[in-house]
């Protein structure tokens, strides 16, 4: 693995990237459920039903997540794998092989 090359960089860009989603996600659906299924506030919940809000949440946003850094992982696998020699390539060569 190149250490200082650009593949760490696209990398550590897809991390990125995914730990927003992710994050963003995670909020948003926590809210949701509180607000529109629950249709009360956390405060006036079990214990139980906290841990059920959180763990329903948690598993809507892994599930976005993955769905949108899909695309990107594959690009840093075609770089990481020496199928293409910069990130246009990687592109070209996944789009390629999806038609």
């Amino acid at each position: 693995m190149v250490v200082f090359g650009y593949i760490n960089t696209a990398r550590a860009a897809l991390l990125l990237a995914f730990s927003m989603i992710m994050f963003t996600t995670f909020e948003h659906s926590v809210d949701l459920i509180y607000h529109k299924v629950m249709q009360r506030r956390k405060e006036d919940c079990s214990r139980a039903q906290q841990l059920g809000v959180t763990c329903l949440a948690a598993y809507a946003a892994g599930a976005v997540g993955t769905v949108i850094s899909n695309p990107a992982d594959n690009i840093v696998s075609s770089l990481y794998n020496k199928k293409a020699n910069n990130v246009m390539q990687a592109f070209q060569w996944r789009a390629y092989q999806a038609s």
